[in-house]
């Protein structure tokens, strides 16, 4: 159960951020997204205020450590963090993410967008971690979930800097789930297990359905996880069980 639990998902203004703060909500949990981008933050209010809901909405850069710090005791006692806030290829090159031919090579990417994703991808998943840790480690409780992605992606020549920044999202959840489970805190990370659809929209070729990590996300989110710590777990298949 996920009910009256505060969780604040970063990157939760839009797409598999958004679906998962629904479905949070849905459960009855207390959600704070939080999302750089202002004008999706409204619209992803608006989207949620018609189904009744009223999560805390937040505009917080993630690279931002004292914006963070600020957000996340602003949000109170914080029993999950959902670290979805990413910058994808589109952000460094060509924006379609359908164009499976294009492969960017590495020196001729801008340097200043390859610096920003990785902060991004990276370095905010520590922030954000870093500032509800101490919280959860004082109540001896608490579950961190970081998003990822495919093994193949993080070693793909066509997904250069986004993999690799991915690549360090699995090796801290499990160096830091041992850091924390002696202090009662949990850490895991999951990955959609193939691409995902966008949110509410037709499947297109092979890829996973745009609510394929909420089921892994509750069920993380709630206490039927405890114990489960250090892993990475593929929504596709952990949906096939």
């Amino acid at each position: 159960m996920v009910a009256n639990k505060t969780v604040v998902v970063t990157g939760g203004a839009r797409e598999l951020g958004l679906t998962a703060a629904e479905a949070l909500l849905r459960a009855g949990a207390r959600v704070s997204i939080w999302d750089v981008d202002g004008e999706a933050l409204e619209r992803a209010e608006a989207e949620l205020k018609a189904q009744g809901f009223a999560p805390d909405l937040r505009r917080v850069d993630v690279t931002d450590y004292a914006g963070v710090e600020s957000a996340a005791q602003a949000a109170g006692a914080i029993d999950v963090l959902i670290n979805n806030a990413a910058l994808k290829m589109g952000f460094v090159g060509r924006a379609d993410r359908y164009d499976r031919e294009w492969q960017p090579h590495f020196w001729e990417l801008d340097p200043e967008r390859v610096r920003r994703l990785v902060e991004v991808n990276a370095v905010g998943v520590y922030y954000c971690s870093r500032a509800v840790a101490p919280g959860m480690i004082a109540r001896r409780q608490g579950s961190i979930i970081n998003v990822s992605t495919s093994p193949h992606t993080q070693q793909s020549a066509r997904h250069i800097p986004y993999g690799p920044s991915k690549s360090f999202v699995e090796s801290f959840t499990v160096a830091a789930a041992e850091q924390l489970r002696p202090q009662g805190v949990r850490m895991n990370a999951i990955l959609p297990g193939g691409r995902a659809n966008l949110r509410g929209k037709p499947p297109v070729g092979d890829d996973q359905p745009f609510d394929v990590m909420v089921p892994v996300t509750l069920y993380l989110a709630s206490d039927e996880s405890a114990g489960v710590t250090g892993q990475i777990i593929s929504a596709d298949s952990f949906n096939k069980r």
